[in-house]
């Protein structure tokens, strides 16, 4: 499971990217500890705009941030994760143009605590 923190993102805004790595033996999950893989991650135009190795830790799982170019485009991008063995992982995020509304939020209760 490769995924983002957010599920759209800015250009220029960091991206931070999370892998959870499984595989099966004997009709068992196996975790891979300290276990090296190549994330790339491609843009709308399946160009590689990041890639960096990683390592897998205990629990099976890494990180890796990056930020996005200011000259991203808008679009799906995908982050691909491959292992020696030609096994991968992928997962989604897009990049938009968006403008986040202010909001004022209050609480009115009828006590104090």
């Amino acid at each position: 499971y490769v995924y983002t923190d957010r599920s759209a993102y800015l250009p220029g805004q960091p991206v931070h990217i999370r892998g959870l790595i499984r595989t099966v033996a004997n009709d068992q999950f196996v975790v891979p500890t300290k276990k090296k893989y190549r994330l790339d991650v491609y843009d709308a135009r399946n160009r590689v705009i990041h890639n960096v190795d990683v390592v897998t830790g205990d629990f099976g799982t890494f990180h890796e941030f990056f930020t996005l170019p200011e000259s991203a485009a808008p679009g799906d991008y995908r982050v691909l994760a491959c292992d020696v063995d030609g096994k991968t992982y992928a997962g989604p995020f897009r990049v938009e143009h968006y403008r986040i509304d202010p909001v004022q939020l209050t609480i009115d209760v009828p006590r104090t605590t």
